[in-house]
C-alpha cells in the first residue's frame, strides 16, 4: 500500500512539475509544433513531417495548410513522455508515439530521443488521404498507407527512401496461404478479414505486397495500377477492371504475384529528392509559451485520452495561470462538455470567444456544444448559426464547421441555397469527405436541381469501400429523389392537361399576375371568392392566426401551393419538403380561402398557381382517401420575399423532418421515437387525437401501440417545436412513405 501511494505521489510530482519546463511552441507551413525539447529538435521534427507531406505530394497532389490541423508534441525523452501516455490496465502503456485525429485537430505524441514509429506516418497518410480522394478500396488504403510507414530520410540533402520491405509482413506471406486476390478487393469495413485478429495478418501484409508491387515494380506497373484504381472508382467491378487494365485474368496474375513476393531477395524502393529540404530560418517560427498555456496543452492531451481527472488538474492551473487567454478558456469548456456539465462549459466557451475573437476553434467548440443539445430554443439555435458561420469566415479550409451548419440547415430546412455554396466550396478543399457529398446532394434535392442531386448520389454510391451507413442513407436519399421527382413530373402533367382544357382569362385583381382560370360552368364548382388580408395586417397578428388552437379531429400544415385541380370537386396540391401532398373535397364552396400575398386576389381560379407555386398553409379534416391526405376545410395564401415565404410566416411553428419511426409509446400520452441522420429524435402528443396519421400501416388507418418492425417505418413528421426535456416538438401529421 506503501509503495502505491509512493508511486501515485511520484507521478502527480512528475505530472505538477512538467508544465514548468521551458516549452517552445513551433509554426511550419502544416504543423504546429509544441514541446519541451530543445527548439532544435522540434524544428527538426517539423522538417521531418514537412518533408513527408511532399513525399506523398509527388503521389497525390496536396493543397498547403489542411482542413483539419495537426498539433505535435515533442517530449524532451521518453521519460518525460511516459507520465502523458495513455494507460492500459492503469498504467502507462508501453507506446514509442501515438496518433490521434479528431474532427477539430489531429494529435501526433512522441519523444525527442526515439524514432518516430512507422505507425505515425501510416495513421497520418490515412489523413491524407481521406481529405484528397474520395472513399478508396481498403485494401489499398491500408497497402499504400504501409508502404508509406516505411519513409526514411537519408544525408544532408534530405534525399527521401520509400519501399523498403517489411520484414514481419514478408515472413507471415512465407509461411500463410495468400487470399484470393479477388477476396482481397472485396474486402470491406465489416468483413472478417478486416476485423478478426487471425485474419487481419494475412491481409494487411497482402495489401502491402500488392501495393508495393505494383508501385515499385515498373513505370508499365504504375500505368497499369492507375487505370485500375480509375476503373474501380467508375463502378466496374473488380475482375473486369483487373482484366481491362491489365491484359490478363486475375487468377493468371495471383500466381505471378505470389511468386513475385516468395521469390523476393531484393525489394526496389523509391528515392525522391526534395529541394534542399526546409530553410529554417524562413519556413518556420517559434517563441517560448508560458507556463500557463503549457498546462493548458498537457491537460488537453489528457483529455482526450479520457484522462479527465488528470486533465482537470492541469486545466484548473492554466486558467488560474492565464484568466485572460481565451484558448485556455475555451480548453477548460471542452473538459466540462466532457464531463457534461453543459452551463459551466457554455460559460467558458462563450468567453473564450469573447477574448479571442479570431479563434476559430473556439467558436466551433462553442457550436458543438450547442448542436449536441437535445433541445434549442430559437435564441440558442440562432446563436449556433452565428457561431457557425463566423467560424467559417475565420477559416473557410475547416470543413468541418461547413458539415455542422449544413446539417443545422437541413434539419430545419434552411437557407438551402447558402448551404449549397458552402458545401461545393468545402469539397474544393476536402474532395475525400464522402459525408459531405451526401448532404450537398441532401441540399439539391430540396430545390428543382433534383438531377444534380441524383448524379452526385450515383457517383457516390460506385465508389469501392464505401462505409455501410453512408452507402444505406445515400440509397435511402436516391429514393426519395426518384419519388419526389415523379411527383414533380405528375403535377407538371397534369397542369398541362389543365392548359389544355380550359382557356386562360386575366384574373380579376388589378395588378396580379395572370394566371390560367376556368370559365363559369354550372356543372363545375368554382372555388369561392377569397378574403383578402386588408394591408393594415401586421405581422404578429398572422403569426396568432396560425397559432391559434386548432378545432378536434383537425391539422395544420404548411408547404407551396402548386395546382388546384377542380375535375370531381377540388383537389388542392401541396408540395412540402419535396413531397406533393393531396388535399381532396367534393364541395369547393366550403374551403375558406384567405390570401395575405399579393399575387394571390380576390378571385382564385383552378389549374396551376404561377411560377413555382405560392407558400401556403392548409387546414384539414385528415381522411387518407385514393392518394388524398384529407379534405381541407381552409387555406391561406401567405406572402412572398426573394427566397420565398417571408419572415413572419417563415418563423411560424412548424417544422418537419424524415426519418424511421422505430417506437410509439403510449404509456403517458403518445411519444413517438424517430431515428434520423442518425439521432433519435422524440415527438410527444398529450392525445393520440392530436395526431393525424396518412398512409398508416393498419387498415382501420391508425398506428398499434409499440415498437415498429425493424429497421422502423419511414415517415414524414410535421411538428411544433418544443422545448421541453428531450422531446423536439409535438406532432400534429405523420405520413407514412410507401415506395
Amino acid at each position: 500500500m506503501r509503495r502505491i501511494l509512493l508511486a501515485a505521489l511520484l507521478l502527480f510530482h512528475v505530472l505538477s512539475v512538467a508544465a514548468a519546463d521551458k516549452w517552445t511552441r513551433v509554426q511550419s507551413r502544416n504543423f504546429v509544433l509544441v514541446g519541451n525539447a530543445t527548439a532544435n529538435q522540434i524544428r527538426e521534427v517539423a522538417e521531418g513531417l514537412e518533408v513527408f507531406r511532399t513525399a506523398f505530394s509527388r503521389f497525390f497532389s496536396l493543397k498547403e495548410g489542411s482542413s483539419v490541423g495537426t498539433i505535435v508534441t515533442v517530449f524532451r525523452s521518453d521519460q518525460a513522455f511516459k507520465p502523458f501516455k495513455p494507460l492500459y490496465k492503469g498504467k502507462p502503456a508501453n507506446l514509442s508515439a501515438y496518433f490521434q485525429s479528431g474532427p477539430d485537430l489531429n494529435f501526433i505524441v512522441l519523444a525527442a530521443d526515439m524514432d518516430t514509429p512507422r505507425v505515425i506516418y501510416h495513421e497520418y497518410v490515412h489523413r491524407l488521404m481521406a481529405e484528397t480522394m474520395g472513399t478508396q478500396p481498403l485494401w489499398f488504403q491500408e497497402g499504400f498507407a504501409e508502404c508509406f510507414s516505411t519513409f526514411e530520410i537519408e544525408g544532408s540533402d534530405k534525399k527521401v527512401r520509400l519501399g523498403r520491405a517489411i520484414s514481419e509482413h514478408v515472413e507471415l506471406l512465407n509461411q500463410r496461404r495468400f487470399m484470393p486476390l479477388e477476396r482481397l478487393f472485396a474486402v470491406e469495413h465489416d468483413s472478417p478479414e478486416y476485423n478478426e485478429e487471425h485474419k487481419q495478418g494475412v491481409f494487411y501484409a497482402q495489401s502491402w505486397a500488392l501495393v508495393h508491387y505494383m508501385m515499385f515494380e515498373s513505370d508499365q506497373r504504375r500505368t497499369q495500377f492507375n487505370n485500375f484504381l480509375n476503373a474501380l472508382g467508375r463502378g466496374i467491378p473488380a475482375p473486369t477492371a483487373f482484366q481491362q487494365s491489365f491484359n490478363v485474368e486475375l487468377s493468371a496474375f495471383q500466381r505471378t504475384f505470389e511468386a513475385y513476393i516468395q521469390q523476393r531477395m531484393a525489394w526496389n524502393a523509391f528515392e525522391l529528392k526534395t529541394p534542399g529540404g526546409l530553410d529554417r530560418n524562413k519556413d518556420m517560427t517559434a517563441r517560448v509559451i508560458s507556463e500557463g498555456e503549457a498546462e493548458a496543452h498537457l491537460g488537453t492531451l489528457l483529455m482526450r485520452l479520457d484522462r479527465l481527472p488528470d486533465a482537470q488538474t492541469h486545466l484548473e492551473k492554466a486558467v488560474k495561470l492565464e484568466p485572460r487567454v481565451g484558448a485556455v478558456q475555451a480548453a477548460m469548456g471542452r473538459l466540462l462538455t466532457k464531463k457534461g456539465n453543459s452551463a459551466e462549459a457554455s460559460a467558458y466557451l462563450k468567453k473564450a470567444t469573447e477574448l479571442e475573437p479570431d479563434n476559430y476553434l473556439s467558436h466551433y467548440y462553442y457550436a458543438s456544444l450547442l448542436h449536441d443539445q437535445k433541445t434549442l430554443s430559437r435564441a440558442d439555435r440562432e446563436t449556433l448559426r452565428k457561431e457557425l458561420s463566423r467560424t467559417i469566415e475565420l477559416a473557410p479550409q475547416f470543413v468541418e464547421a461547413v458539415q455542422m451548419l449544413a446539417s443545422e440547415n437541413l434539419s430545419t430546412n434552411t437557407d438551402i441555397g447558402q448551404t449549397i455554396e458552402l458545401l461545393a466550396r468545402a469539397l474544393q478543399v476536402a474532395p475525400g469527405r464522402d459525408y459531405m457529398v451526401l448532404q450537398l446532394a441532401a441540399a439539391y434535392a430540396r430545390t428543382p436541381q433534383r438531377a444534380a442531386a441524383r448524379a452526385l448520389i450515383q457517383n457516390l454510391l460506385v465508389r469501392p469501400g464505401l462505409e455501410s451507413q453512408i452507402r444505406q442513407e445515400g440509397q435511402e436519399l436516391l429514393a426519395y429523389v426518384d419519388r419526389a421527382t415523379a411527383a414533380d413530373n405528375a403535377n407538371r402533367a397534369a397542369a398541362e392537361r389543365f392548359a389544355r382544357e380550359t382557356r386562360a382569362e386575366p384574373v380579376a385583381t388589378e395588378g396580379a399576375a395572370e394566371m390560367p382560370r376556368l370559365s363559369a360552368e354550372p356543372s363545375r364548382p368554382e372555388p369561392r371568392r377569397t378574403e383578402t388580408a386588408p394591408d393594415a395586417l401586421d405581422r404578429a397578428t398572422r403569426i396568432t392566426r396560425d397559432a391559434n388552437p386548432l378545432p378536434a379531429g383537425t391539422a395544420r400544415i404548411r408547404g407551396t401551393m402548386t395546382l388546384l385541380d377542380c375535375r370531381n370537386g377540388l383537389t388542392l396540391s401541396l408540395l412540402v419538403d419535396g413531397k406533393a401532398l393531396k388535399f381532396h373535397t367534393t364541395t369547393p364552396g366550403d374551403v375558406k380561402f384567405t390570401s395575405f400575398n399579393s399575387v394571390v386576389g380576390q378571385t382564385i381560379s383552378c389549374g396551376p398557381l404561377p411560377g413555382s407555386g405560392v407558400p401556403a398553409i392548409v387546414v384539414y379534416q385528415p381522411r387518407e382517401s385514393d392518394g388524398s391526405m384529407g379534405n381541407p376545410l381552409s387555406v391561406d395564401f401567405l406572402e412572398t420575399t426573394g427566397n420565398g415565404i417571408s419572415g413572419a410566416a417563415a418563423n411560424a411553428e412548424t417544422a418537419f423532418v424524415r426519418g424511421l419511426l422505430t417506437l410509439v409509446d403510449c404509456s403517458k400520452g403518445v411519444t413517438f421515437t424517430v431515428i434520423s441522420e442518425g439521432k433519435t429524435l422524440r415527438f410527444h402528443v398529450d392525445s393520440p387525437t392530436g395526431v393525424a396519421f396518412a398512409n398508416a400501416p393498419d387498415a382501420d388507418g391508425k398506428v398499434a401501440c409499440g415498437p415498429m418492425p425493424a429497421p422502423g417505418a419511414a415517415v414524414l413528421v410535421v411538428y411544433k417545436p418544443s422545448t421541453s426535456g428531450d422531446v423536439l416538438g409535438v406532432p400534429t401529421v405523420i405520413q407514412f412513405e410507401r415506395n
